[in-house]
């Protein structure tokens, strides 16, 4: 374990990123690509109106996940600053708190699936031609909210206890058996919605007991603690890991908020065209996150470990290569964008809407890398306040602003340009801060 935290701290940078970087992508892309598998299956299996009904229940997994990463990145941040402070009693005690209180929220979640599905679903945004279809998708999918709270808090700590292959692993696995059990569920057995649902639920299961093979591990730190009521803890993780719950809330709620808006202005194809950008766009975030998380513990480590110098340059190193990751998927968007479509739908009317919006929607990904990275950043040197801060006003005020304004000016083209306005906002904003902080932080090496 010394000579781990000494590689944090002493190793080459290039070589420590490389090591975290793929792990860290697979992991954050787990329950991504499971709903991505879902919505290519329901759209080829089901069509248009299925995958209308699949996005107005994704805001679901944006709660699940949301509290994941509350307790996961919260804790993991506050986990790994005090190992790199060599408080390592302390540390356990807060990986302890963390877990905790993700299986209470996860139990909690699944018993509400379990009685109020159909209450839920109008909540989302259901009517009476599609509730068949998206009670059946939430019903199965509900009850599993404890592991999907758990697998995003604990992969977050694996991560920060030098585990990110595991989490890699099963992350792997998880998404292999998701694409069988989608293909053998939906084409196979016919269970349509409900079996897209309940694919994705067993993959989380199975991943999150593969991530439980770390506890065996001679080197594990995620040990529990007996441990008095600490309520200054529990401060600390929610402030370290509220501003990623807020981007994961907003996700859903934006989710929430253009399927009233396309509703309105396109009708169900509108909603389902929204449906494929959306789960498009929820790969390439979750690339950008896990790029964000695989910087996260050296800066993390290193800044507790009052290695300044370093972490200025491991955070250059991570907005270099969101950069690069952001030019790709944009270039990608504006010259394939037929065939990106024609991987959810054959439909001429669905398609022609769809590359519409992936030629507007995907010049936010230009800067949507930066933005994740600077707010990463922020979190993993304890500065809740401004990572919280741009969080909200990126995820909500400015998309509930674009989406009264924007649509009045340019009809659907003002729906699909919204979130690049927000974004290309919060980049200027969140540039401004970091400027700041890195000008002070510099003065700390001098």
């Amino acid at each position: 374990m010394v000579s781990e935290q000494h590689n944090l701290l002493e190793g080459k940078l290039h070589i420590l990123f490389i090591r975290y970087f793929i792990p860290s992508i697979s992991s954050s892309l787990t329950l991504s690509l499971c709903i991505l598998f879902d919505t290519i299956f329901i759209g080829r299996g089901i069509g248009s109106k299925g995958l209308a009904a699949l996005n107005i229940a994704l805001p679901i997994f944006n709660i699940f996940i949301a509290s994941g990463l509350l307790l996961g990145i919260g804790g993991a941040i506050a986990f790994s600053i005090d190992l790199g402070g060599k408080k390592v009693e302390r540390a356990r005690s807060i990986f302890t708190y963390s877990m905790i209180l993700a299986i209470m929220i996860g139990a909690f979640y699944s018993l509400v699936g379990l009685f109020l599905v159909e209450e839920i679903a109008y909540l989302l945004g259901a009517s009476y031609e599609n509730i068949e279809l998206i009670t059946g998708y939430l019903g199965a999918v509900m009850p599993f909210g404890l592991f999907y709270v758990v697998n995003n808090t604990l992969v977050a700590f694996l991560r920060n206890d030098k585990a990110p292959k595991l989490a890699m692993t099963g992350m792997m696995v998880g998404n292999m058996l998701n694409i069988f059990l989608d293909a053998l569920f939906i084409f196979k057995f016919g269970w349509g919605m409900k079996g897209a649902a309940l694919a994705t639920g067993l993959s989380t299961l199975l991943m999150t007991g593969i991530f439980c093979f770390h506890f065996a591990n001679p080197y594990c730190n995620l040990v529990f603690e007996k441990t008095p009521m600490r309520i200054d803890i529990i401060k600390r993780i929610t402030k370290n890991g509220f501003s990623s719950s807020i981007i994961e809330l907003s996700s859903g709620l934006v989710i929430f908020c253009f399927n009233r808006v396309l509703l309105k202005v396109e009708g169900v194809a509108g909603v389902a065209a929204y449906g494929i950008i959306a789960n498009i766009s929820l790969i390439c975030m979750a690339i950008f996150i896990g790029t964000s998380q695989a910087v996260q513990p050296i800066i993390s480590f290193s800044y507790g470990a009052g290695k300044i110098e370093r972490v200025l340059k491991t955070i250059k190193l991570g907005l270099y290569t969101v950069t690069g990751l952001g030019i790709v998927f944009w270039v990608t968007g504006i010259l394939f964008p037929q065939w990106i479509v024609s991987w959810f739908t054959k439909e001429i009317a669905l398609m022609e809407l769809t590359v519409r919006g992936i030629l507007i929607y995907f010049t936010a990904f230009l800067i949507m890398g930066v933005n994740t990275m600077f707010i990463s950043f922020f979190q993993a040197i304890e500065k809740p306040i401004y990572a919280t801060s741009l969080s909200f006003s990126r995820g909500f005020v400015l998309i509930i602003l674009g989406l009264a304004l924007l649509p009045l000016l340019f009809s659907t083209d003002g729906i699909w340009l919204t979130v690049p306005l927000s974004e290309l906002i919060i980049f200027v904003i969140s540039t401004i801060l970091y400027i700041n902080v890195y000008a002070k932080q510099k003065e700390q090496c001098l």
